[in-house]
């Protein structure tokens, strides 16, 4: 997948991509912040845990279907 997303031929997805992963990164680090002040680490981190592998699953989705 990443010598897919850095392969010289594919510029649009190069430069779209990763402002798209920048916003569902902020988004996952709000959630992680506000479940740890809320339910303290342990459940923040399960839920951050099941964030990633959701956003790997999107990830690969978003990079087929381009």
């Amino acid at each position: 997948m990443l010598v897919l997303m850095f392969e010289p031929s594919l510029d649009h997805c190069r430069y779209s991509f990763p402002v798209h992963f920048a916003k569902i990164n902020s988004c996952i680090f709000l959630v992680l912040v506000s479940f740890w002040l809320f339910y303290g680490f342990e459940a923040a981190w399960r839920i951050f845990i099941f964030m990633v592998r959701f956003m790997q699953f999107e990830s690969l989705v978003y990079v087929v279907f381009l």
